[in-house]
């Protein structure tokens, strides 16, 4: 478990430093035409427990592929699967499997639509088995010179589904994922206002564990706020 949280904190510290590096000018001005898959299903009403419980059980089924199943025979396609082939060299980049793996993230990057639309598409189906990689791709995608607005319609359905799917399995690794994403969330919208409601919208319907870990999230971004929920919600501390 502690190797996995490393791993997660390496790969985001190796990112976000490429980023700031080769991305200085880039705006997030490239729209994406067309996402042809994004699922839509969300979190339903929290007085429809039957929907609520029939929802789970659909993510958590359609969600058992692994990455060669699920992403196309492009060019785009191939080199996604190659990067999480090589992602636990990315921190090497001086090896030549380091090498390899950064230069399929660059050439990714230089198709920014085309790539995002991979990744969104790809997401819904990612096994339990691959959480680490899927949390890999968010960020990834999140960091894409596509538009904003795209960016965070995706967050925002992908979290919505993450907790769902998270609270109808025990894989630890996918506990994780809705904070992974409601932190980016907060990172590509630069919004507070934003970053509140997505997570008044989620803390009401989300189970008491799920609760704490996104108020855990949260108390790095507003730590003040962050306490007035604890105590509002009635989230126990251990």
């Amino acid at each position: 478990m502690k190797k996995l949280i490393l791993f997660l904190l390496v790969i985001s510290v190796v990112l976000s430093f490429y980023f700031i590096l080769k991305n200085k000018n880039n705006s997030d001005s490239t729209k994406v035409k067309h996402i042809s898959s994004i699922d839509n299903r969300g979190i339903p009403d929290s007085n429809n427990k039957d929907k609520r419980e029939q929802t789970a059980s659909s993510i958590k089924n359609d969600r058992n592929k692994k990455p060669e199943d699920i992403f196309s025979d492009s060019k785009t396609g191939k080199r996604i699967i190659k990067v999480l082939e090589l992602i636990r060299h990315l921190d090497s980049p001086g090896t030549e499997k380091g090498k390899e793996a950064w230069d399929n993230i660059q050439k990714l990057r230089d198709n920014p639509t085309e790539s995002f639309n991979e990744i969104v598409n790809g997401i819904p189906l990612l096994s339990s088995d691959n959480e680490t990689k899927k949390q890999f791709l968010i960020q990834f995608a999140s960091n894409l010179d596509v538009a904003k607005e795209d960016k965070l319609d995706f967050l925002d359905k992908e979290l919505k589904n993450s907790i769902l799917y998270a609270e109808s399995n025990d894989n630890i690794q996918s506990m994780m994922t809705p904070s992974i994403i409601f932190e980016t969330y907060f990172k590509v919208s630069a919004d507070m206002d934003m970053t509140d409601k997505l997570l008044a919208d989620v803390l009401t319907n989300a189970s008491p564990q799920m609760q704490k870990t996104l108020l855990s999230s949260y108390n790095r971004i507003n730590p003040k706020k962050a306490d007035e929920l604890i105590k509002q919600y009635g989230v126990k501390s251990n």
